[in-house]
C-alpha cells in the first residue's frame, strides 16, 4: 500500500495546483479540478489502476474544456498538466486487477455416454421384462 500513498500523495499536488487566490483558476474551476482529483485519489487509494487512469483522462479532458473557457490561465494549466504527468507515471507501481476463472466440473462419465431411454430413470438398466 506504499505505492498507493505515493500515488496519493502526488494526486495531493493538483490540490495545490488547483488552489489559492491568484492562481490563475476560477472558484468554480477549482471546485471542479478538485473534485476530480478527489476521484484519482480515491481510485488511487483503491489500488484501482484502471479506474485511477479514467479519472486522470479526465480531468486531462477538463483542463482543455476550462481552458476553452477562459476559466483557467496557461499557467496553471501547465501546473496542472505537470502534476498529472507525474501521477500517470506512479499509475504504474499499482498493481494490475487480478480476475480469476474457475473450470467448469468434470462431466460424469456415466451421463457423457448414456442415451436416453435406455434405464428406467433410476440409474438401473432397464429389464426386458419392465
Amino acid at each position: 500500500m506504499n505505492t498507493c500513498r505515493r500515488v496519493v500523495g502526488l494526486a495531493m499536488l493538483f490540490l495545490v495546483a488547483c488552489g489559492s487566490t491568484g492562481s490563475g483558476i476560477s472558484s468554480s474551476a477549482a471546485t471542479r479540478l478538485q473534485a476530480e482529483v478527489n476521484a484519482i485519489k480515491s481510485a488511487a487509494n483503491g489500488a484501482n489502476r484502471s479506474a485511477a487512469a479514467h479519472q486522470l483522462a479526465q480531468l486531462l479532458a477538463t483542463i482543455d474544456q476550462l481552458r476553452a473557457r477562459d476559466q483557467l490561465s496557461q499557467a496553471a494549466a501547465a501546473r496542472i498538466r505537470h502534476a498529472a504527468e507525474a501521477v500517470n507515471s506512479r499509475l504504474a507501481l499499482l498493481p494490475l486487477p487480478t480476475t480469476t476463472t474457475t473450470a467448469p466440473p468434470p462431466e460424469d462419465d456415466n451421463r457423457k455416454n448414456h442415451k436416453p431411454g435406455h434405464g428406467n430413470g433410476q440409474g438401473n438398466p432397464r429389464n426386458e421384462s419392465d
